[in-house]
């Protein structure tokens, strides 16, 4: 069928029916209620979260310590987005027995699976081990983990871990060789787990003092870039390394400053890739009784600046995180006593060149002040779009506390949804601590912790925290896309589950638009056309995708909602072409729409392909007429706008069933001719453009009696077609002997419009058409025309109409 030119058709489902939308679909695990996060695990037993990264499939991994077995083991979880765990129920065991196994960590190998390190008490030596997983959570190197080098001296449990991008990881540490003498160290294992910087791995710097607070990043080409507290001198220095894949040092053998003679302690050190080949490193610097937050920012070449972030600020800051803000810069929070006694959470936009962004306070932005209560920063993601979700705990010093989060533009303002006290990640009652977090991949960030709501029960806890500050799963969520029945085709069905927040107490979704997918050059052509309004883009650069506006349907506090849209194509033999659908909950909608929301959230993706399930009508006024010469045979036009050709079939009985192998013709005309034919049965047909077949009309032609016994017994003439007719009329002469048969076309004033017959008969039923055609072969005009026949001396007449 052709497609309609408006633009929807929208029904609305009320909440009675809104069961019939939900069975066979997978609902979303997030909790929308800030006291019922999701439980990852609880017991009775100790367990502190320590690390999570994005699995690279919209969920994320996560790695905690756990003491139900009487000592510290490490298990992991793999959670998806709709907040399914994955793995074993109560966590997958990466590491246990006696005595213990903690601070797990992990990093992605590139593949969809990870590659989780921790400490291990080894016969009173501490020693770093890993383990690879795959995505299903199978272990892929030794049963037990790798031990990453085996100097009988113990290892710092506090280690660094980056991807060597093909598979396996680096690793720094330092090695405690004497009261006094610490050395930094560092090993890489493959793809398969095998060693490759010697059994006790690569000394990176080996002076008689101490080197501690080891921290690692990815130089982003195979190498990994290393960074260390030196006590070589009297004051504590910031060192530096830089290894390429082979291990090979490229700066000197000791490593190089990355800060010089600081004036009190260096502590809390902690560094991130810069994404363009260097590294960005902060710490508290301890100065007596106050403390700062300083930062370097170190080059692939090896320069470095400096900078000093909270400024002269009095009291004490401390407890800095670092993420990268995607530009080469980094955001950088911390704790800050500056304001009052209980602490706030200050932060800062480090720019590629090492400045301070000018959008920020030089001395740190105050993402939260809060006198009543104390707010601790915790952890922090990037966002993906250039600025920063940072997540801290917050507690009035009685023993609950609750989880919140700030997400920060890259110039320190706060976009759409977000609260100026922060938004609330988990209200639930009793202690929480421990917080980790990774990104969703939509500007949002999954967070996890561990809390105790009834001791002595331990709990891992999670939530998702959206773009726009909202918890759990706001998004509508589309439960089936299909075919409209018994219909043309041209239109297929999307129904959804309505958005949480419709039904909130101050609603923050008040419509939905639907979008259908649009190939590129289409919306392309549309924006030159004036009709930008109506699309809308996803993604950036080879992974956009456009949207061309399908309808939208104002919020009604239903459960459910049905939409009917059109497609471009319909199914075919051979092709079925699926129209892409997503729903937007928005959170102000006026019809017909499409707005521009300031805050909204996409459903799921869904598509479904349109058939036309309604085939054709029998066609009418099957008639015709057989000679020596074939069979004439005509019939009445039909007239559905989707009509493709009609199929003619031909058997020996009038019982004969249709198939291929008795199809004779799939004429687009309303008539054919069988020449040279033997008289049979026919059997006809229409056929719409997608396939569908209408049922078929059956005729045995007159004049298929003429040889043998069953003679006429009077002259006679009949129409025996149908009349009026579009296509033409079919008419009979019955003979019972040889006769002069005259036959002729008049119209209303007696003038000849065409000759039919003039020529002698022999006895037998003899067919005679008019095509609606004048002597000259045009098409003549609707209306009412006569058929005068003579034979011998019986003249009849016989009034038609021709219909345009």
């Amino acid at each position: 069928m052709s497609r309609m030119s408006a633009w929807f058709r929208l029904t609305v489902l009320a909440s009675a029916l809104a069961a019939l939308l939900t069975p066979g679909v997978c609902l979303a695990a997030w909790p929308n209620d800030p006291a019922s996060p999701l439980t990852i695990y609880s017991a009775a037993s100790q367990r502190f979260t320590t690390a999570s990264i994005a699995d690279g499939a919209g969920g994320y991994y996560l790695v905690w310590s756990d003491e139900r077995s009487g000592n510290s083991d490490v298990y992991a979880q793999r959670i998806d987005a709709n907040g399914t765990l994955l793995w074993n129920a109560n966590g997958l065991p990466i590491a246990t027995g006696s005595p213990s196994q903690f601070n797990g960590t992990l990093v992605a190998d590139g593949t969809g699976g990870v590659i989780v390190a921790w400490a291990q008490n080894v016969a009173g030596v501490d020693a770093i081990f890993a383990q690879r997983l795959n995505s299903a959570g199978t272990a892929l190197w030794t049963a037990g983990g790798v031990r990453v080098a085996t100097q009988p001296n113990s290892q710092s449990t506090r280690f660094g871990l980056v991807p060597d991008g093909t598979g396996g990881a680096m690793f720094a540490w330092t090695y405690n060789f004497s009261i006094g003498d610490t050395d930094a160290y560092a090993q890489r294992l493959n793809a398969s787990g095998v060693l490759q910087w010697g059994a006790s791995g690569l000394a990176v710097a080996s002076n008689t003092s101490i080197q501690d607070q080891v921290v690692a990043a990815t130089d982003g080409v195979g190498g990994m870039w290393i960074l260390w507290r030196d006590l070589t001198v009297a004051n504590d220095n910031l060192y530096k390394q830089r290894l390429n894949s082979a291990g090979v040092a490229q700066f000197a053998a000791g490593g190089d400053v990355a800060e010089l003679f600081a004036a009190g302690l260096i502590q809390q050190l902690n560094a991130i890739p810069d994404g363009v080949g260097g590294v960005i490193a902060v710490w508290t610097q301890v100065q007596g009784a106050s403390s700062e937050i300083n930062s370097t920012h170190v080059y692939p070449s090896g320069g470095f600046v400096i900078r000093n972030l909270s400024g002269a600020a009095p009291d004490e800051q401390n407890s800095a995180i670092v993420v990268s803000d995607g530009a080469g810069g980094a955001f950088v929070f911390w704790y800050d006593l500056r304001t009052d006694v209980q602490g706030d959470v200050y932060g800062s936009h480090l720019l590629l060149n090492g400045m301070i962004d000018p959008q920020w306070p030089s001395s740190g932005l105050a993402i939260v002040a809060t006198f009543a209560f104390y707010q601790i920063p915790a952890t922090a993601t990037p966002d993906g779009q250039g600025g920063a979700i940072v997540l801290w705990h917050e507690f009035s010093g009685g023993a609950g506390a609750t989880v919140k989060a700030m997400r920060l533009k890259a110039n320190g303002t706060r976009p759409s949804g977000w609260n100026a006290t922060g938004n609330m990640v988990c209200a639930k009652p009793g202690a929480v601590n421990s917080a980790v977090v990774a990104p969703t991949g939509q500007s949002g960030m999954f967070a996890s912790w561990f809390d105790v709501t009834n001791s002595p029960t331990y709990t891992i806890s999670a939530q998702r925290i959206d773009q726009f500050g909202q918890i759990g799963q706001s998004e509508p969520r589309i439960v089936n896309a299909r075919d409209v029945p018994n219909d043309q085709g041209g239109q297929v069905r999307v129904s959804w589950n309505a958005s949480p927040l419709e039904n909130s107490v101050d609603p923050l979704v008040r419509g939905y638009q639907v979008w259908r997918q649009v190939p590129p050059n289409i919306a392309l052509a549309a924006k030159r056309a004036g009709r930008a309004s109506l699309l809308r883009e996803i993604g950036t650069g080879v992974n956009a995708t456009y949207w061309e506006y399908a309808g939208g349907v104002a919020a009604q506090h239903f459960a459910g909602y049905s939409m009917t849209v059109d497609t471009e194509s319909d199914s075919i033999a051979g092709s079925n072409p699926r129209t892409q659908l997503l729903v937007e909950a928005v959170d102000y909608f006026n019809a017909p729409g499409p707005m521009v929301p300031d805050v909204y959230w996409f459903s799921n993706q869904d598509s479904a392909y349109s058939v036309d399930n309604l085939p054709p009508t029998i066609p009418s006024g099957f008639a015709g007429t057989w000679s020596s010469g074939g069979s004439t045979l005509l019939w009445n036009a039909n007239g559905e706008a989707d009509l493709a050709n009609y199929r003619l079939y031909r058997g020996a009985s009038p019982s004969f069933v249709p198939s291929i192998a008795n199809r004779i013709a799939s004429p687009t005309q309303s008539w054919y001719i069988d020449a040279g034919a033997s008289p049979f049965w026919y059997r006809v047909s229409a056929v719409d453009i997608h396939g569908n077949e209408s049922g078929t009309a059956l005729v045995l032609p007159a004049g298929t009696t003429a040889v043998g016994d069953d003679l006429p017994r009077e002259v006679a003439f009949a129409i025996t077609s149908g009349n009026p007719s579009r296509a033409g009329i079919a008419m009979r002469v019955e003979l019972p002997s040889a006769a002069r048969v005259d036959a002729a076309i008049y119209d209303a004033s007696g003038r000849l419009v065409r000759e039919l017959a003039r020529e002698t008969m022999a006895a037998g039923r003899w067919p005679l058409t008019w095509r609606g055609d004048a002597s000259d072969g045009s098409r003549v005009g609707a209306g009412v025309y006569f058929v005068r026949t003579i034979v011998g001396d019986r003249a009849f007449s016989k009034r038609v109409v021709l219909m345009p």
